[in-house]
């Protein structure tokens, strides 16, 4: 049974340049990634305030709270996002290697995003 979801594709392309030993494309896999996490992230202003000790939850895992679930074209969408966010900073770079492997990162991401990109 094949996983196709966006996060299980960057994980393994994670591997690969891990293996690689591609620093940039290691960075850029793990901020995507960073990225999709965060969204699932709950808003920690909407916990309630703590305490008196004695009305704190116990108990394994009792202060523990579920992440957000994010579908799967959302989580794509972000992945793009961060794919555009590297092509506005390599428009800000201009010219020269620092925009050129942002420009190619960015379409690596878009690549993995729309399985266009080579596989492992």
């Amino acid at each position: 049974m094949s996983d196709n979801s966006i996060q299980t594709i960057l994980r393994d392309a994670l591997k690969q340049a891990m293996r690689e030993r591609d620093r940039q494309r290691m960075s850029t896999l793990r901020s995507a990634l960073s990225r999709l996490d965060n969204a699932a992230a709950i808003d920690v202003s909407a916990r309630p305030a703590a305490g008196a000790i004695e009305a704190s939850p116990t108990g394994l895992d009792a202060n523990e709270a579920e992440r957000l679930v994010i579908d799967e074209s959302s989580l794509r969408a972000l992945v793009i996002d961060e794919a555009s966010e590297l092509e506005t900073s390599a428009e800000l770079i201009g010219a020269g290697e620092a925009a050129d492997t942002q420009r190619a990162e960015a379409q690596a991401l878009r690549e993995l995003v729309t399985g266009a990109g080579p596989e492992q």
